[in-house]
């Protein structure tokens, strides 16, 4: 979902410029007119990746109507990127989704999508209507872009350490409940955890339904022609088909990789 971003501050050496300087720097070289700087805008190519990049990992939430993020921008115009790297707590980020889906309203849209007969669709910001006694302990914050940095329950605006009070947790837990599994058998996610697929990438394997990685071995034929599963007296050659979910729930037993 894109919505409308816009500029709040740019950055140049240590100043901080207003959003209209840019604005004004774009209408005069945005044309790329300027033929002196030629090779300033082909050495700008291997970097216009990274400045796609960024501005989709700022776009706006769902609860979010205008997001406003710092620019950086060379001198000459050829190439800016997004100075702002988003950072989350990860259960407040939970309930925040968590109230969109009790929020949202779904729409049926016709393809091709942006056909004539099809009416545009309105991305306005949605947000769940917090009660304010029940929800006193998230009210004030909840859907602030910064959520609480200057308050004891976290380190700063890195987010990197949080202590968040038991009244909070209580309150993200009954809000968060919607997305969270009712099935307490550990056994429902056989398989389907970060140490399995870490076992069938390194074995070059997908499990059924699973990801798919990019195999980290090649040429695995030639990986060592004097010893195999014929000539080592410590296997057990087995000539039946093994099943994938077998070679990755048992890695040591029905594999010869190491």
């Amino acid at each position: 979902m894109v919505k409308n971003v816009k500029e709040a501050t740019l950055i140049w050496g240590k100043q901080n410029l207003p959003p209209k300087h840019v604005r004004k720097f774009i209408k005069d070289h945005g044309d790329m007119s300027n033929r002196n700087n030629k090779c300033v805008h082909l050495g700008a190519l291997r970097h216009v990746p990274h400045a796609v990049m960024k501005p989709l990992e700022n776009t706006p939430y769902p609860w979010e109507q205008v997001c406003k993020v710092p620019i950086l921008y060379h001198i000459t115009g050829t190439i800016t990127f997004v100075n702002e790297m988003p950072c989350i707590i990860e259960p407040v980020y939970h309930v925040q989704w968590s109230t969109m889906w009790l929020a949202i309203h779904f729409k049926h849209m016709h393809f091709p999508p942006f056909d004539d007969e099809e009416p545009p669709l309105s991305y306005e910001a949605i947000q769940f209507e917090l009660d304010p006694d029940e929800d006193s302990a998230i009210v004030d914050w909840f859907y602030h872009p910064k959520q609480p940095v200057n308050t004891p329950a976290v380190n700063g605006s890195s987010y990197r350490y949080r202590s968040l009070t038991l009244p909070i947790m209580a309150n993200l837990c009954r809000l968060g409940c919607t997305l969270l599994s009712d099935c307490p058998d550990c056994n429902a996610s056989y398989l389907f955890d970060k140490k399995s697929f870490f076992a069938a990438k390194a074995l070059n394997m997908a499990i059924p339904g699973g990801p798919k990685f990019e195999p980290p071995y090649h040429d695995m034929d030639v990986f060592d022609e004097d010893w195999n599963k014929f000539n080592d007296m410590g296997k057990v050659i087995i000539w039946n088909q093994i099943c994938t979910k077998y070679k990755v729930a048992f890695p040591h037993l029905y594999n010869l990789l190491p």
